[in-house]
């Protein structure tokens, strides 16, 4: 995401889209490739990304094996999962409910791994369900 060029007389409208085609090589997502957007803002006269991308690049590993799998959490939880989507699939179900002994997995039909970009409304009355 570093590597783009945008020219600096181009609007925050067209600097999105110029890095929306670029990134659509390598990601073929629509809806995260619009989140990850979300990220790309002017600031001082040019387009920086608000994310850390020195830090994330450089402490990915940490991220990725952050928390230890070992420890499990009791309390209540929710698993919003995009119909969709294929990041959650049924074989990882063994292992969330090993880490979330009470975990409430629903399922909103129409979404991506986005759900809350996706289906705001159906994420809504998921969290306020499940929370009252």
């Amino acid at each position: 995401m570093r590597a783009i060029d945008i020219p600096d007389e181009a609007s925050l409208s067209s600097a999105r889209k110029l890095v929306d085609e670029k990134l659509s090589c390598v990601i073929q997502s629509i809806s995260m490739r619009q989140f990850l957007l979300t990220n790309l803002v002017e600031a001082d006269g040019r387009f920086v990304w608000r994310v850390n991308l020195d830090a994330l690049a450089q402490h990915l590993d940490k991220i990725l094996n952050f928390p230890p799998r070992r420890e499990t959490y009791s309390g209540p939880s929710l698993f919003l999962l995009g119909g969709n989507s294929q990041f959650v699939l049924p074989s990882h179900h063994p292992e969330i409910r090993r880490l979330f002994p009470r975990a409430q997995m629903q399922t909103v039909p129409n979404a991506s791994h986005w759900v809350h970009s996706d289906c705001p409304q159906d994420f809504m009355a998921a969290v306020r369900d499940f929370l009252a």
